[in-house]
């Protein structure tokens, strides 16, 4: 039917031409915007349980699926279906025909939309991915949401203006952005809600982009984890307190920390016990993830199973707080890489 950047998408949905078939692709914070978008405006009021799906990756079942597509919604004439990033890696050439012959024929009632920000690995799984787009753009809409310059400028002088009743000019946008040159899309939109917030005047002032946060190196944060383990405590201090600064999620952090110790846990109890290690492929989700029960051997080699079992609960205590006290997560941070690395002595 039809390939769309984002303005003719943006026209498309205010003239209420919709489709039974999207696929959206490019900028994570527009994929997510529009997504919404489109749902809303088919549903209405009538998101419930009955009209309104959603499926990660993970949970891709093409025959379930398919029984979903046509089956009638309730209590509405049409129904969504919008899956979060395709499973390319996990599907052969049988997979991938069943799946584009669904595309050809989705029901008149339903509307999947399918959310791709991942990129896929390998060069056989992108062109599966390629198939799909083709499919989607002669049967449905296909969006590419890799965005210009020019048009974040128009998405950020807009978002000022409808939330906040404040004025960004173009040039002061085309700043903010050369600024903020590493930020997300999303990012970028949180820096203009903290300029507006600032700004006491109706008219931003190139004063206001002042204080933006530069573009840094994002730092990673599953690097902390190995530095924490390595004993380098002054460093993993300093790498926690520039992950707060750059606006990492305290929970993500020591989510990322807690699935270190919890994969060491699992290759020591089996060690201990005198078992191989292979066999936590078949008991939990390692899949494609072989590599961190060996890091997990390595890291666990000099340790005991008590003081791993220790570490995880020194863990938990930390997400207790984080999660039901006003303590400063810094604080709460910091002092558990601090007895982390005190035990990893042990």
């Amino acid at each position: 039917m039809a390939k769309m950047n984002l303005n003719e998408l943006k026209k498309s949905i205010s003239e209420s031409n919709f489709y039974n078939l999207y696929f959206l692709t490019g900028e994570e914070y527009f994929v997510s915007k529009f997504k919404k978008i489109i749902s809303s405006r088919i549903l209405g009021e009538n998101q419930n349980d009955f009209n309104m799906f959603k499926i990660s990756s993970e949970n891709v079942d093409i025959q379930k699926l398919e029984i979903n597509i046509d089956t009638y919604p309730i209590g509405s004439s049409k129904k969504c279906i919008i899956i979060n990033n395709l499973p390319a890696e996990q599907w052969d050439d049988s997979d991938l025909e069943n799946f584009e012959n669904l595309l050809k024929n989705i029901s008149e009632f339903t509307v999947l939309i399918i959310a791709q920000t991942e990129k896929v690995a390998g060069v056989k799984n992108s062109n599966k991915i390629k198939k799909i787009e083709k499919l989607c753009d002669k049967f449905g809409i296909y969006a590419d949401f890799t965005v210009e310059k020019g048009t974040i400028q128009n998405e950020l002088t807009e978002y000022a203006k409808k939330n906040f009743g404040k004025t960004l000019n173009k040039n002061l946008a085309a700043e903010l952005i050369s600024r903020c040159q590493t930020h997300s899309v999303r990012e970028l939109f949180n820096e203009v809600k903290k300029i507006c917030e600032f700004e006491t005047e109706e008219m931003i002032t190139e004063k206001s982009i002042a204080i933006t946060n530069e573009s840094k190196e994002k730092i990673k944060i599953f690097a902390l984890p190995k530095l924490i383990l390595g004993g380098e405590t002054a460093k993993a201090v300093n790498m926690l307190n520039q992950m707060l600064e750059q606006g990492e999620e305290p929970i993500a952090i020591v989510s990322v920390i807690s699935g270190e110790y919890i994969d060491m846990f699992r290759v020591k109890a089996l060690t201990v016990a005198g078992k191989s290690t292979s066999i936590l492929t078949e008991i939990f989700d390692y899949k494609s993830k072989e590599f961190r029960i060996k890091n997990a051997e390595r890291n666990c080699r000099n340790r005991t199973l008590e003081s791993i079992k220790k570490s995880l609960e020194l863990i938990t205590q930390a997400d207790k707080k984080l999660k039901s006290t006003t303590i400063s997560p810094k604080l709460v941070l910091n002092e558990l890489i601090v007895k982390l690395s005190a035990n990893t002595q042990i």
